[in-house]
């Protein structure tokens, strides 16, 4: 069972803002996303947000050595970053006409849930590192098992018409259907040019930013 943010409470007040919920999810996130040691908490001026982020990247360490590291995505905008070298997708277990899609990646970050929260709940109150928290609270409200997200990474944003809100990445509109959201991912993949296209499913594990990247398409 993945450890949960012990400070999620003090981001649910007035002002959704608490630098240990915080400092918390992103130091967890970075940490089970790196295999290799604990990473170094980042240069930031607000010591709450590094005390949680010392003690958030503590418990990613741990639960990744202990239920497996996940993906994350590239700042540079060029994708997933693997976790590990050897580490296998799982069987998507997804069906229906357009699900051509067979395996699943386990990931990790809160840039993908962002835009799904804006998307899916756009009056949906949330900070961005807790994405994670504010979407799955929208799934319980609205008795949602699962959201899927169309989405494509690309280093060449100006080439593949990507946004510029994040480097490099595009994302669609985000659905309860699968066969909705794989749709306009491939209508995506079939008018743009050098990039890796696919679907990010999100069910709620807690306050986590998981997901799954489910890819079907790469040019």
């Amino acid at each position: 069972m993945p450890t949960q943010n012990p400070y999620r409470h003090l981001a649910e007040g007035p002002f959704m803002r608490s630098g240990m919920a915080e400092g918390w999810q992103t130091g967890y996130d970075a940490a089970i996303s790196s295999p290799s040691e604990v990473p170094p908490h980042p240069l930031v001026r607000d010591p709450d947000f590094m005390d949680g982020w010392e003690e958030g990247a503590a418990a990613g360490h741990a639960d990744g050595q202990a239920e497996g590291w996940r993906l994350r995505l590239a700042e540079d905008g060029k994708g997933l970053v693997p976790g590990k070298p050897d580490w296998e997708p799982q069987a998507s277990g997804e069906t229906g006409a357009t699900a051509d899609i067979r395996r699943a990646w386990g990931a990790v970050g809160w840039v993908p849930l962002a835009a799904m929260l804006s998307s899916f709940a756009p009056d949906a109150r949330g900070v961005h590192f807790l994405s994670g928290m504010a979407l799955g609270r929208v799934c319980v409200d609205r008795q949602v098992a699962r959201v899927y997200l169309p989405a494509c990474s690309s280093a060449f944003r100006e080439k593949a018409g990507h946004s510029t809100d994040e480097p490099g990445y595009w994302f669609g509109t985000a659905r309860e259907s699968f066969d909705e959201a794989s749709a306009e991912a491939h209508a995506h993949a079939n008018s743009r040019l050098v990039h890796l296209v696919g679907v990010v499913r999100f069910q709620p594990v807690g306050a986590h930013n998981f997901w799954d990247w489910l890819p079907f398409y790469e040019s």
